[in-house]
């Protein structure tokens, strides 16, 4: 199983694993160093996001891989990832919300558009009932591809030191997994392999570190969405407590729907700022 995912939080080969782990640095340069030959005598200019989407296709063409777990970039219909066409592919929507609003769109239904694009004829995808703007944009374009959508059933769960948003999203790529299984033949799980499965570790979502006696919590909440589960999420896990909050938000970013929303999670903020750009080489 491949798996390419953007963007990376601590090195650039996480962006290409086989079976979840990224490639080693000497493995990752050398395939990268053979993919730029390929592409020095292309006539197709690709942005570097495209790049490593293509190097991450053309790398798991050259491995043989069974699977390949494709992180769409921005949106989905025009996305760079958008390009595969298959039938037997398998999509996952989870639950969207009013982000990147300048290039996908003002409204849900607007971004519904633009996520279900992933859909071809054929496909089929999973996602949660949402509200119905987006559930009518998804039947819509799923009929005029003859693709199939699969409404997930919302489950509680409880499982102990795990995010809602993590156990949500887990549930739905499981009954995604559920149907690979029968339809391919794979392996169930057991309960307790489902439990082990849903705690796996996200880095920069809910990302819990020790430094000294100070517990700190790194999380990359940017829109009101992300914020409402953030906060939802730790007050399960820390009731009571009251944290120090160390904010800064990328240029463009809405912050003053979102301040408003730390009022009733911390008594102090450090706003900051910082100057890198998204997805530097």
């Amino acid at each position: 199983t491949g798996i390419t995912i953007s963007p990376h939080v601590d090195e650039i080969n996480e962006r290409l694993q086989i079976n979840g782990v990224p490639l080693d640095e000497k493995t990752f340069c050398a395939a990268m160093t053979e993919f730029a030959r390929l592409l020095k005598d292309s006539p197709v200019k690709t942005s570097w996001f495209e790049t490593m989407m293509a190097f991450a296709y053309w790398y798991f063409a050259q491995t043989n891989v069974e699977y390949a777990v494709i992180e769409v970039g921005l949106g989905g219909l025009k996305d760079a990832t958008n390009v595969i066409e298959r039938q037997d592919k398998v999509g996952i929507i989870t639950d969207i919300g009013l982000d990147h609003t300048a290039i996908l769109g003002a409204s849900l239904a607007e971004i519904a558009k633009q996520k279900i694009g992933i859909v071809h004829p054929g496909n089929t995808v999973f996602t949660y009932s949402q509200s119905p703007e987006i559930i009518k944009a998804y039947y819509h374009y799923c009929n005029q591809q003859g693709a199939t959508l699969r409404i997930v059933d919302e489950v509680e769960s409880n499982e102990q030191g795990i995010a809602e948003y993590q156990q949500r999203n887990f549930h739905l790529a499981y009954q995604m997994y559920r149907y690979l299984a029968r339809t391919d033949n794979l392996k169930f799980f057991t309960r307790e392999e489902q439990v082990q499965i849903s705690k796996v570790h996200i880095p920069g979502r809910m990302d819990v570190s020790k430094i000294g006696q100070k517990t700190i919590i790194m999380d990359g909440a940017h829109n009101y969405q992300k914020m409402s589960t953030f906060i939802s999420s730790f007050k399960s896990l820390y009731p009571n407590t009251r944290p120090v909050v160390l904010l800064a938000f990328k240029e463009g970013r809405e912050y003053q729907e979102l301040l408003p929303m730390l009022k009733d999670l911390t008594d102090h903020i450090i706003a900051t700022e910082f100057s890198a750009k998204q997805d530097i080489p």
